[in-house]
Parts: structure tokens; C-alpha cells; sequence
């Protein structure tokens, strides 16, 4: 009797094991036609510094230090990095690996695998076809998390927005939609509208054109009191940089979500490895 009940209860887990990876092979199946569509569009033209003539000084300085004369304009990049990741206020960083897909204003995909040893979970969060979402694995087919609705996609795609200066500086130039303003003469604003959602996103740069810093407040379904709000998020550029096409990126990025507060967190440190413009 109990050979029987052992029997199926195996029998039973692998059936919950066979739909859940199959569930999984589905899921991935739509992130790869939803990156096929953000990697479609590539660039018009190529860099002109002359074209920054109108734009404050802070902005000129860094869009020239970015990216060389002659470049080709790109419509996106694809990004390989690693670092380590909190996946909750407070807690230990988890090393992950990554790549991501960045296209401004269409969207993003950031695919990683997180954790090593016996605990891995592996997933995706993305601004794609207007919706934001994430799925997230654990042992590549258990679901473990899981968003999407209005919140996850204001919040997503002001994602794109904070992270076009610091992976894809050719989407701020004067001629694609975005308006810049002057600060002061180390930072200036530039607006970006991913969507329904328009960001001000602020960027602060070194006298040489070197970006230092990215700060913007973004949508969160939590805010910082249990409640939805806007919350400041920081980048800050780390380590120098490093040349991947005729652009100039930072080597390294740590991002902390409500800067300037009793909860702020810098739960997010990335090196980039690699970088393909298109």
C-alpha cells in the first residue's frame, strides 16, 4: 500500500512538474517575441554634435562625451551585466547575471538568473506593448512572483525613462521628442514620455562630460508608507567608464530606491559587460 501511495504521489509531482515547465516554455516563448519587437526598430542618422546647439550646456557636454561624431543614432541596446540584487528592503544582495533590452520609448525586458547554489530563481521584468510585468522563477519552473496591471506598468515605464541617459544616451538627443531644461551648470532635466507616463529625469554631469549621476521620481505601488506614490530613485556611475560602438558608458551602476530617506535603499549594484547598439 505504501509502494502504491509513493508511487502516486511521483507520479503526480512529475505532472505538476511537466505543466509547470511547460507554463514556463510559454511565458518565454511571449518575452522573446516581445524582445523581437523592441530589437525591430533600429536607428536613423548618424551623431552630429552641431544638432545639440539648443540644448543646455550640461546636456551638450554630455551627449558629446557619450557618444562619438559620426556615430549611428541607435534605436536601442542590448545590455550583458552582473552584480547582486536585494529582493527586499534590508536584506542580503543575491549575485545575478542579466541581459536587457532597452528601447526608448518602447520599452524594456531585463531577463536574469539570481541566487546560486540550491536557491536560483530566474525571470523577467518588462515594459512591453504598453503593459509593464514581471515573472519571476523559482528552480526555473515554480512561479514564486508574479505582476502586472497599472501600478507595475506606470512604475516600468519609468524605468525606461531613468535608465535612456545611463545605457542609451542616443535617445536624448535634441531631434526624438524629448524637451530638456537647464539647472545649473552641472545638471539639466529632460522629460520623457514612455506611454501615458511622463518622467523628469534628472542628470548631473562632470565638467569632462562623464554622467555622474541619474535621479527621477518614479511611480511605485507602495510608495514609501504602504501607500502609491512617487519615490525618488538614484543612479550613480561608478568605477569610470568604457567604450562599446562609439558610445560611452559607465562601467559600473548602483541604483537606491528613496534616496534621502530613512528607507532608502541601494538594493541594485551592476557591472556592464557588454553593450550592442542598433
Amino acid at each position: 500500500m505504501f509502494l502504491r501511495v509513493t508511487v502516486v504521489v511521483g507520479v503526480l509531482l512529475l505532472a505538476v512538474v511537466a505543466i509547470l515547465g511547460a507554463l514556463r516554455v510559454v511565458h518565454d516563448r511571449e518575452v522573446t517575441r516581445l524582445w523581437d519587437e523592441l530589437r525591430q526598430a533600429a536607428g536613423k542618422g548618424r551623431f552630429d554634435p552641431q544638432s545639440l546647439a539648443s540644448l543646455p550646456e550640461p546636456a551638450q557636454r554630455y551627449l558629446r562625451h557619450a557618444i562619438a561624431p559620426g556615430t549611428p543614432l541607435a534605436a536601442s541596446v542590448v545590455v550583458q551585466m552582473e552584480g547582486r540584487i536585494g529582493l527586499e528592503p534590508g536584506g542580503d544582495k543575491l549575485p545575478f547575471r542579466a541581459e536587457q533590452i532597452l528601447a526608448v520609448p518602447n520599452g524594456l525586458i531585463w531577463k536574469a538568473s539570481v541566487g546560486d547554489g540550491a536557491v536560483r530563481i530566474s525571470g523577467d521584468d518588462r515594459y512591453a506593448a504598453g503593459e509593464g510585468g514581471m515573472r519571476w522563477y523559482l528552480w526555473h519552473v515554480v512561479p514564486v512572483m508574479s505582476a502586472d496591471g497599472p501600478d507595475v506598468s506606470r512604475s516600468a515605464a519609468g524605468r525606461v525613462a531613468l535608465e535612456a541617459a545611463a545605457m542609451l544616451p542616443s535617445a536624448l538627443v535634441a531631434d526624438t521628442g524629448v524637451l530638456w531644461q537647464a539647472v545649473d551648470e552641472r545638471s539639466a532635466r529632460v522629460r520623457v514620455r514612455v506611454g501615458s507616463e511622463e518622467s523628469s529625469v534628472l542628470v548631473v554631469v562632470a565638467p569632462g562630460g562623464q554622467l555622474e549621476r541619474v535621479e527621477m521620481m518614479r511611480w511605485d505601488s507602495e510608495g514609501m508608507g504602504g501607500r502609491p506614490g512617487y519615490v525618488l530613485w538614484v543612479a550613480e556611475m561608478l568605477d569610470g567608464e568604457q567604450s562599446f560602438g562609439g558610445y560611452t558608458l559607465p562601467k559600473r551602476v548602483r541604483v537606491t530606491k528613496g534616496a534621502g530617506t530613512p528607507q532608502a535603499d541601494s538594493f541594485f549594484e551592476a557591472t556592464i559587460t557588454a553593450a550592442e547598439f542598433r
